[in-house]
């Protein structure tokens, strides 16, 4: 019988206020997911100008390093140091990656704009624009042509990615966002 992984990571309190470096204010709102690196916030950011934006915040906190919360701060424990620091060099590669991606063209449209890294609480936090729509794992096919055209969408966007060179490695219905006003979908 396999063993079933409890993820006990504590999320920041929602109404969290980080204010960030080049005085934007995020705001974090509900933990919409928990990846294997990181927790995922609805949130708001607000501009130099006190303008609010609907964005998604991406925590670096990783599961599978042994980290606890201590206030707001990610805090390693004793002996793991080195195996977070290599998790958060792993996350800032990730969000170099997707600028990447997203300034390729051809595939601007078909990736999450994550278009800010911060440091702070002793890890890394991205901001991602938000786009309104659906996870894939979320969407009711109601005909056999709904599902058809939602995995020739998929298919049509790896695609895109492979002839650039990139290879996807976390391709699963909770990472494809269906945009309800294009037959593309944001990976």
């Amino acid at each position: 019988e396999e063993a079933m992984f409890m993820d006990e990571r504590e999320a920041l309190p929602k109404h969290t206020e980080l204010l960030m470096e080049n005085g934007e204010k995020i705001i974090l709102e509900d933990v919409i997911g928990k990846g294997a690196s990181s927790i995922v916030y609805q949130a708001w950011r607000l501009d130099c100008m006190g303008k609010k934006h609907k964005a998604r915040v991406k925590e670096c906190f990783p599961a599978y390093v042994s980290v606890v919360r201590r206030g707001n701060e990610v805090v390693p424990t004793s002996g793991s140091e080195d195996e977070f620091q290599k998790a958060k060099d792993s996350f800032r590669s990730a969000y170099n990656r997707s600028v990447t991606i997203r300034n390729t063209p051809g595939l601007t449209n078909l990736t999450a704009d994550a278009y800010e890294l911060y440091e702070k609480n002793g890890t890394f936090y991205t901001i991602v624009s938000y786009d309104e729509g659906q996870t894939y794992e979320k969407q009711a096919d109601n005909t056999l042509k709904d599902v058809f055209e939602h995995v020739k969408a998929v298919a049509v966007a790896i695609k895109k990615y492979h002839e650039n060179g990139y290879l996807h490695l976390d391709m699963k219905p909770e990472n494809v966002l269906v945009i309800p006003e294009t037959k593309e979908h944001v990976i």
